[in-house]
């Protein structure tokens, strides 16, 4: 229930005094700005344990996942980083938010920053083209990656995505990479044949974006 009246608060956090339109009941006793600090140290906290965990349960995974992501390999990467080292302490350092996207899985949980950006490494998969699909994670789906990608300029943006999930009870980190998600492959690596796959192949197959080699 709300109760519409326009008042004065003083915030239990930062015991600074702020006007209110409208007073939710019971009021939460804290200003925007502390009630999105807040907000963001526990989703953070939520981050570094997803993190945590998986590196615990599966660290080949973790750092191929973090490896992936730095300069030499494919797709979307951070330029600001030459190690593992250096990325996993950036992403811990980071403030989050709970984040939501329409390529981000029903069954997954998203998290954003905006304190730290990169390179956007993809694009849209086109008739016509040749891909590879491989799978460096060991993740049992394939990715493609573009044999001969257009000619096009970087495309730099100020915000990181991690996307996590529950696994035996507890959230783990699945991956992480500056720009919005591109909806998961679903395509198994156990029907792949050692060859090159069309364009039209692929997105028969319901991919619709391939990776950039760098």
């Amino acid at each position: 229930m709300i109760e519409f009246r326009r008042n004065e608060m003083t915030c239990r956090s930062c015991a600074t005094a702020h006007r209110v339109d409208y007073i939710p009941l019971p009021y939460p006793g804290e200003c925007p700005d502390c009630d999105r600090s807040n907000l963001e140290s526990a989703t953070s906290n939520r981050v570094i344990n997803s993190i945590i965990a998986m590196r615990t349960v599966d660290p080949d995974y973790w750092n191929k996942t973090l490896e992936s992501r730095l300069k030499g390999g494919a797709g979307s990467y951070f330029n600001q980083y030459e190690t593992v080292e250096e990325l996993a302490e950036a992403l811990a350092m980071a403030s989050w938010l709970p984040y939501s996207h329409q390529g981000v899985s029903a069954d997954a949980e998203a998290f954003i920053t905006n304190d730290i950006g990169g390179v956007i490494g993809v694009t849209p998969i086109m008739h016509g083209e040749m891909y590879r699909l491989t799978d460096p994670k060991v993740t049992g789906k394939a990715s493609a990656v573009a044999v001969s990608a257009p000619a096009c300029e970087q495309c730099t943006v100020g915000f990181t995505v991690l996307i996590a999930g529950v696994e035996d009870g507890e959230l783990r980190a699945f991956t992480v990479h500056p720009g919005s998600p591109i909806k998961a492959s679903q395509v198994s690596t156990l029907l792949l044949e050692d060859r090159m796959y069309s364009g039209e192949e692929c997105l028969g197959m319901g991919l619709t974006h391939a990776k950039i080699q760098r």
